[in-house]
């Protein structure tokens, strides 16, 4: 890679960003880069509008389509910081902005498949409950347990590394177990691709149960 590239590339990823996410999202940000005209926020409220279109398709019942305009969002959401470093636009406003959107990127299209998925097939509480009880009652609990862990060993952060396990094409490093945008991914991208939409988030949820104690027990060392 070029000087200009590795401007654009972190250190540290996901795992499926990079296997599913960065070898489009480099060769995308390097061809935005060349284009004068294209400014990085342009880019990051282009994954917001992919986003909606996504959450559209949810509630919608189309799920391959949500699916697809999901991954495009994720695309682009990696791909507008990677333009921001390669041509030195990096700013305050685009850095809140993109914080606020990964904030919400998750949660509406969930909503979308509670209303399109769940909420159609009267089966609203099964939805509420292994979305919002299962998958995010796991993720608060532990939340918290690591806040206070935190807080007792004196705000020390997260960090799996797993060194002996290259990255695709020297992109980064894999160093989370399964964070949560890896989550994000089987939840939105591939559960409704397969049609198992319960299926994978109760077991994006329980790998969860599983690796967030192992993150619980480095945490600080």
């Amino acid at each position: 890679m070029n000087n200009k590239v590795l401007k654009g590339v972190k250190a540290k990823t996901y795992w499926t960003t990079i296997y599913f996410i960065e070898p489009i999202a480099i060769p995308l940000a390097v061809f935005f880069s060349r284009l004068r005209w294209i400014r990085p926020n342009m880019i990051t409220l282009s994954s917001l509008i992919f986003m909606i279109v996504a959450t559209a398709c949810f509630a919608g019942g189309f799920f391959p389509g949500g699916s697809l305009f999901y991954y495009l969002s994720c695309l682009l959401d990696k791909t507008d910081g990677k333009v921001a470093r390669m041509t030195g636009q990096i700013s305050e406003l685009g850095a809140k902005l993109d914080i606020s959107i990964d904030k919400i990127n998750k949660l509406f299209p969930l909503l979308g498949i509670i209303y399109g998925y769940y909420f159609k097939q009267g089966q609203l509480l099964l939805g509420m409950a292994v979305i919002f009880g299962l998958h995010y009652g796991i993720h608060i609990v532990y939340h918290y347990l690591f806040k206070i862990k935190r807080s007792a060993a004196n705000d020390a952060l997260i960090d799996i590394p797993q060194q002996k396990r290259p990255a695709l094409f020297g992109i980064g490093r894999i160093y989370d177990i399964f964070s949560p945008q890896d989550e994000a991914f089987f939840i939105l991208v591939l559960g409704p691709l397969s049609g198992f939409i319960t299926e994978t988030i109760v077991f994006v949820s329980l790998i969860y149960l599983v690796t967030a104690p192992i993150a619980y027990k480095k945490l600080g060392k």
